[in-house]
């Protein structure tokens, strides 16, 4: 039997908005009148924060009796204990196999595959934002931002060692010379956080790509390849290299992400290992989008193609047991209408994984490579903390520290992550 497909006016019947309010039915939110205001509790971490309160501010301009309680919460950790209190209607969270994927396991995400239907989210959203919040043939909610890992630099800095015109190393050879001029000119050049809830992925990933480019990501994650492969050893061996040959802070083995980022942005380190999504803030504290660039660690095997780790930033979640449920799905909805997809390109510099032109959009240098980068056959590769089992994960986080100091070797900590994958298969905690 064929199911009626049901339209965005038939849903919101009964939970939707009606001019300012809103007509509530069988799924009535916490207010016993339809006028009366509509309190919708949102928890994300710091960033997600931030990014998303204009587009809250502006739903709730649109619709006024519908407020937004906004928790900023650093501890991803603590959203289980969110959601099984019922605290929470909207959550902002790393997806992944290790930190959504037991949230949906466990029953506190509500399906939100009626909500795709409703919406039309296939025609607007990329295959590639819909698998990273999908699990089992069912979506869990909406992607926020196709982003990738780069190291980002300094380029006033760069310009006072003579580097302007060779920002983007093209060969392994021309990265490390670049790291050769900035540690013989006085410069700690490399700085990353690896306190806590580390930037480990962000300073490792791009060696495993320049290793075994994309492709071998792929046969990493969704093959028979081993954590234990000579070239991912050799990758990682060259990585604490980075330590050992004096290119890397060791000071950021007690930062964290905050405070590395905060250190790069104050020009005591001319290159943080970050991402594109931080490119208006690095913007704003820089003076300008020309103040900075970023680049990858390209390949010492010619035969590899040139690429950078991505992925999803977030999933934009709904609670389970939420009971603005339908109006939490049109709020998240209008995040990526037009005009809100203007203010994610233009204001906070940020891609949504969506199918949409963005050539009559005002773009930044950095937003056309950006753009460029995508649509290279193999220009994106894998964010692999995404695909990792949560025991695995603790162990991958806190091992970047160890690496760099010497305290484990590359090969013992590479076997011991194999056997954490090995666990995650055998335990049906990695999907495949």
């Amino acid at each position: 039997m064929n199911r009626k497909r049901l339209t965005r006016r038939d849903f919101l019947k009964t939970s939707a908005l009606a001019g300012a309010g809103l007509l509530l039915g069988a799924n009535a939110p916490r207010s016993s009148k339809a006028q009366e205001t509509v309190v919708i509790r949102v928890w994300g971490g710091n960033k997600d924060i931030i990014d998303t309160k204009p587009f809250f501010d502006a739903y709730t301009a649109r619709h006024e009796n519908v407020v937004f309680e906004l928790l900023n919460q650093a501890d991803y950790n603590a959203a289980r204990l969110v959601l099984q209190s019922d605290s929470v209607d909207i959550l902002l969270n790393n997806p992944g196999w290790a930190e959504t994927d037991p949230l949906i396991r466990a029953g506190l995400l509500k399906d939100m595959t009626e909500y795709w239907d409703v919406y039309n989210w296939d025609d607007r959203f990329t295959d590639f934002g819909k698998l990273n919040v999908s699990l089992d043939g069912k979506v869990y909610g909406t992607p926020n931002e196709q982003a990738f890992i780069a190291y980002m630099y300094n380029a006033e800095t760069f310009r006072r060692h003579g580097l302007t015109g060779n920002e983007d190393p093209q060969t392994y050879d021309e990265f490390i010379e670049i790291l050769q001029v900035l540690r013989d000119g006085g410069e700690s050049p490399i700085i990353s956080g690896l306190r806590g809830d580390s930037q480990t992925d962000m300073l490792f990933a791009p060696f495993v790509q320049a290793a075994v480019g994309r492709r071998g990501m792929e046969n990493l994650l969704f093959g028979d390849g081993k954590w234990t492969d000579p070239a991912i050893v050799e990758a990682t061996n060259r990585m604490i290299a980075l330590a050992t040959d004096g290119y890397f802070d060791m000071s950021g083995l007690a930062l964290d992400y905050t405070e590395a980022l905060g250190r790069f942005l104050e020009g005591r380190n001319p290159i943080w290992t970050g991402g594109v999504w931080a490119n208006a803030a690095i913007s704003e504290a820089f003076g300008g989008s020309d103040k900075y660039g970023f680049f990858t660690v390209p390949p010492w095997d010619n035969s590899i193609p040139i690429g950078y780790p991505g992925g999803i930033g977030s999933i934009y979640a709904i609670s389970a047991n939420s009971p603005v449920a339908d109006i939490a799905a049109d709020v998240l909805d209008s995040f990526f209408n037009e005009e809100a997809l203007r203010m994610w390109v233009e204001d906070l510099q940020i891609f949504p994984p969506v199918k949409a032109d963005f050539s009559s959009y005002e773009l930044t240098p950095q937003q056309i490579r950006q753009t460029q980068i995508a649509q290279m056959p193999d220009g994106i590769g894998y964010w692999l903390v995404v695909y990792m089992p949560p025991d695995m994960l603790d162990l991958f986080k806190s091992g970047g520290a160890g690496l760099l100091n010497g305290q484990i070797t590359a090969e013992d900590w590479l076997a011991e992550m194999q056997a954490g994958w090995e666990r995650g298969l055998e335990e049906g905690t990695i999907p495949r």
